[in-house]
C-alpha cells in the first residue's frame, strides 16, 4: 500500500512546550503537531486506507519542503503513530517488524509511505 501524507513536524516539536521535561502520562500535543494530524488524517480518509494485517515493514520517503538541515531520526514518530491511531498499522512487535527512512529532494514536499506485509 502506497500513502502520501504532508510533511510531518519534527519529534522536538510534537508536545506543548509548558510539558517539556515534565514527566506526566499524558502531554499536550503542541498547535502545529495538532494541525499536522488533521490534515494527514483527512489524506489518509481521501486515499481510502485500510488496516494492513501485519506483519509489515515500512518505509518513508521525506520530501522537505525547505533546504534547512535535518536530522532524518526526527521525523518518523509522527507518522508511524498517526498509522496506528488511524488503524492502518498495529503496535506491537508482532504487526510493526521494522521501517527505513530516506529522504527523495525529487518529489514535491511531503511524506511517501510504503507499506508491505512480510
Amino acid at each position: 500500500m502506497n500513502i502520501t501524507l504532508p510533511f510531518p513536524p519534527s519529534v522536538n516539536s510534537l508536545y506543548a512546550d509548558g510539558a517539556r521535561g515534565k514527566f506526566t502520562r499524558k502531554r499536550p500535543k503542541s498547535k502545529v503537531y495538532v494541525k499536522w494530524r488533521t490534515l494527514a488524517m483527512g489524506e489518509l480518509l481521501l486515499q481510502k486506507v485500510k488496516l494492513v494485517p501485519g506483519p509489515v515493514r515500512i518505509r518513508l520517503l521525506y520530501s522537505p519542503p525547505d533546504k534547512r538541515k535535518r536530522g532524518i531520526d526526527n521525523y518518523p514518530k509522527a507518522v508511524l503513530d498517526l498509522l496506528v491511531d488511524a488503524g492502518v498499522i498495529l503496535d506491537d512487535e508482532q504487526s510493526l517488524r521494522g521501517f527505513s527512512a530516506d529522504w527523495d529532494e525529487t518529489r514535491k514536499p511531503g511524506c511517501y509511505i510504503t507499506v508491505r506485509q512480510v
